[in-house]
């Protein structure tokens, strides 16, 4: 397997945490039960999305990945790399801070951003995100109406 570089920072992973019982994913074993079919198809699934990933940001195109608030998909070894090769920005937003009930938590990563356009498409795309979420649909439709426009 070769030796692989130091991993990034997972200090925001408690140590306690993990997907759920039955994959065995915790911050110490993050690619989970080795003798679990799903687990290891889940695995190959995400080392498939970070090859995306990497591909589209070699060929400029922006991306952004969404993973619910307590995943633990950062600490897989193929975005440990990703993390490594890549200047992924990472925001962690919670569902209330948008206007919904639920203090949920998501995690967005993106590619990096190369100019103001980029920047500002990517606040659009997250604040349509929380409207489809929230069932703002007026909102969604005048934010889709200026992307269109800028």
């Amino acid at each position: 397997m070769g030796n692989l570089p130091k991993k990034a920072s997972t200090n925001h992973v408690p140590k306690r945490l993990r997907s759920r019982g039955s994959t065995l994913r915790s911050a110490d074993s993050p690619l989970g039960r080795p003798d679990s079919e799903k687990v290891r198809q889940g695995n190959v699934m995400t080392a498939r999305v970070m090859i995306l990933f990497l591909l589209a940001a070699a060929k400029g195109i922006w991306s952004i990945l969404e993973q619910p608030g307590s995943s633990i998909m950062e600490l897989h070894p193929t975005m440990q790399r990703l993390l490594q090769l890549l200047q992924i920005h990472r925001l962690r937003i919670k569902m209330k801070d948008f206007g919904g009930e639920s203090d949920k938590a998501t995690l967005l990563y993106s590619s990096p951003l190369k100019s103001k356009k980029q920047m500002i498409s990517f606040c659009c795309l997250l604040l349509s995100y929380c409207c489809l979420l929230f069932n703002k649909v007026s909102l969604y439709s005048n934010l889709l109406a200026h992307m269109s426009h800028s």
